[in-house]
C-alpha cells in the first residue's frame, strides 16, 4: 500500500486493516460514526473477513442502509489518506464522518429509499405543535433552559426517553443574557453529549417555537445565532436521524426542574436512573 508507516498517524504499518480500523484517526472516525457494527468487531484483524460478514448483514434491520452508510466511511478513510500523502493536508475525524453522512443522505434519496430528514427535515406542522415523528428506534431527548441573569449562567436539563426515562442530565453554562443565543448554545451542547451514547436515531423536544423555525430554515440575521445554527447542523450529522420540534407543557416538566437544579449546580451531573434521584432536585 506504499510506504510501510502509516503516513496519517505515523504510528503504525499500513495495512488495510491499520488505516480503515485502528489508526488513531480511524478509531475516532468509528467512535463518532452513527452505525456501530458490536457483533463483527473482533473480526477486524482481517479486512477480508469483516467484509465478507459486513456483507451478510444485510438481513438486520435497517442492514442495507448501515452498510451503505460504512462503505462511504471506509470511502472517505481512504480518500484522507490520500490527502495527506498526495497534499499533505489532514482532515479531522468530524468532517470525515460529517462528509459520509451527507453523501449517504443524498445516495438514499436519490433511490428513493432514504427514510432520514436531511439538514431542513423539521416539518411545518412540527412547527407550532407537538408532533410523534419518532420510531421504535428514536430515543427522544427532552430539552429545557432557565436563565439565571444575577449569576449570568444557564442551566440545561436534558432527559431522554423511549417508553422510559433512559437518562438525564444537568449541565450548567454561561448565559449570553439572549434567549435564543443561549437556547442554541444549550443544543450544541446537548447533541456533543449524545452523541457519546451511540443513539443512532434521535428527536430533540425544545420548548421555543422560534429556535424549532430557525432550525428548520436555518436562517438567521445574528451573525452570533448563524454560527451556532452551522454548528448543530454539523452536530446532526454524526446520527443516522436527527430531527426537531416543539414540545408540549406537560411532557416537559422534569426537563424544566432539572434545568432550574442546574442553574446551582458547581459541576455537570448525570443521571442514570433520574427518577430515583427528584429527592435531590
Amino acid at each position: 500500500m506504499g510506504e510501510p508507516i502509516c503516513q496519517v498517524c505515523g504510528e503504525g504499518e499500513e495495512t488495510i486493516e491499520h488505516l480503515m480500523f485502528f489508526c488513531t484517526i480511524a478509531k475516532e472516525v468509528w467512535r463518532l460514526a452513527p452505525v456501530q457494527w458490536d457483533g463483527i468487531e473482533d473480526r477486524r484483524g482481517n479486512f477480508n473477513t469483516w467484509w465478507s460478514e459486513l456483507m451478510e448483514a444485510s438481513s438486520r434491520k435497517e442492514g442495507q442502509q448501515h452498510q451503505t452508510l460504512t462503505v462511504n466511511i471506509l470511502w472517505q478513510l481512504w480518500k484522507a489518506r490520500n490527502e495527506k500523502i498526495f497534499n499533505n493536508k489532514s482532515r479531522n475525524p468530524f468532517d470525515i464522518v460529517q462528509k459520509a453522512h451527507l453523501e449517504w443522505i443524498e445516495y438514499t434519496e436519490v433511490q428513493g429509499t432514504g427514510k432520514l430528514a436531511s439538514r431542513q427535515e423539521t416539518s411545518a406542522s412540527n412547527e407550532e405543535a407537538p408532533g410523534d415523528t419518532t420510531n421504535s428506534n428514536t430515543m427522544t431527548i427532552i430539552v429545557e433552559v432557565s436563565q439565571q441573569k444575577e449569576t449570568k449562567t444557564m442551566g440545561i436539563g436534558i432527559v431522554a426517553t423511549k417508553d422510559k426515562v433512559h437518562a438525564a442530565w444537568a449541565m450548567k453554562d454561561k448565559s449570553t443574557g439572549d434567549t435564543l443565543l443561549d437556547y442554541a448554545a444549550a443544543l450544541k451542547l446537548v447533541l456533543c453529549k449524545i452523541t457519546e451514547k451511540h443513539w443512532p436515531a434521535v428527536h430533540l423536544l425544545v420548548s421555543s417555537a422560534h429556535m424549532v423555525r430557525m432550525l428548520r430554515n436555518n436562517k438567521t440575521t445574528d451573525i452570533r445565532l448563524f454560527a451556532q445554527l452551522e454548528d448543530i447542523h454539523m452536530f446532526k450529522a454524526l446520527f443516522m436521524s436527527c430531527s426537531f420540534s416543539l414540545v408540549a407543557n406537560q411532557c416537559n416538566r422534569l426537563g424544566r426542574r432539572i434545568s432550574k437544579y442546574a442553574t446551582r449546580l458547581a459541576q455537570d451531573e448525570e443521571y442514570l436512573s433520574p427518577l430515583c434521584q427528584m429527592t435531590q432536585l
